[in-house]
């Protein structure tokens, strides 16, 4: 069983990714 502070790094690594793939697919409308 994970604890807090291990699952707010895994959700933290997912979103960041999340956030990279936003970044990439807009990267020419300066957004983000």
């Amino acid at each position: 069983e994970l604890n807090s502070a291990e699952e707010m790094q895994e959700s933290f690594n997912k979103a960041k990714a999340v956030i990279n793939a936003i970044k990439t697919a807009n990267h020419t409308t300066g957004s983000f």
